[in-house]
């Protein structure tokens, strides 16, 4: 019996299958990764991907409540960035310090950070009521904007759909 010197994980048939698929994808979601695999339950992909993820093989970012409908991008650690920039973890460290109450992510592959702001607040603030989870959102990008510790930028902003509609918010960051 041949001893294995490697260190490279071993995969399953299953596992060097979805590994390949997200590969050749680049930055792909559920969805696109049931079509490639239409006999496999798209619950099974996901237990791959999380196996995959775990052994370090792929990495994903996204809001979780979303995985299934493509909410979710998975990529090959071997293609892409899996560390966050320095400006990412500041932005990230500052929303999180504001304990805003929100789903927050970032994409190191994409160099954002997200944070999904529920639309319920923005009816709050719409009705002339006040929104501590916003008035928080403000202070960190103040405080963000004042520390000069990373250029934030709203670049972008869209309804999620799901059981808690809400505006995704991503927060551009310089590469460095």
């Amino acid at each position: 019996m041949t001893k294995r010197t490697d260190k490279r994980p071993r995969l399953t048939d299953r596992q060097a299958a979805v590994l390949a698929a997200v590969e050749r994808l680049g930055r792909s979601t559920m969805l696109e990764l049931h079509d490639e695999f239409p006999g496999i339950a798209p619950s099974a992909i996901y237990k791959v991907l999380e196996s995959l993820e775990g052994k370090g093989l792929v990495d994903s970012s996204g809001n979780p409540d979303q995985v299934y409908m493509g909410g979710v991008h998975f990529w090959s650690t071997a293609l892409a960035p899996t560390e966050l920039s320095p400006g990412q973890a500041t932005v990230l460290e500052a929303l999180r310090r504001a304990d805003l109450g929100l789903t927050v992510w970032a994409d190191p592959s994409e160099r954002t950070v997200t944070a999904l702001l529920p639309l319920a607040e923005l009816e709050r603030v719409l009705a002339g009521e006040e929104s501590a989870a916003l008035d928080r959102l403000r202070s960190a990008c103040a405080e963000l904007h004042a520390d000069g510790g990373a250029t934030v930028r709203i670049s972008s902003a869209q309804a999620s759909d799901g059981p808690k509609p809400a505006l995704a918010i991503e927060f551009g960051t310089s590469p460095g």
